[in-house]
């Protein structure tokens, strides 16, 4: 049986103002990206996709949800609900 893993997400709506942003990790290189949930736009940090500036392309490969506590690493857990 598979168990559910909660997603992280940002609680501030993207300027679209239907999605929630949600942040990932790529495999690879381990570089913390953020998506919006709707209209895919993607940042590069956390500040960028806060103040929706320097929208990028979104070539990352193999990605992952980041986790709770990685995001209390990086101190953003005040912005943080935990979704299935």
């Amino acid at each position: 049986m598979f168990k559910r893993k909660k997603i992280c997400c940002l609680t501030i709506l993207n300027k679209c103002c239907n999605g929630r942003l949600v942040i990932y990790k790529e495999i690879k290189t381990k570089q913390i990206f953020v998506k919006c949930s709707d209209c895919e736009a993607t940042y590069e940090s956390i500040e960028d996709a806060l103040h929706e500036k320097n929208p990028i392309k979104d070539t990352f490969e193999e990605r992952v949800h980041v986790t709770l506590d990685e995001m209390k690493e990086m101190g953003y857990e005040k912005y943080v609900e935990e979704i299935w």
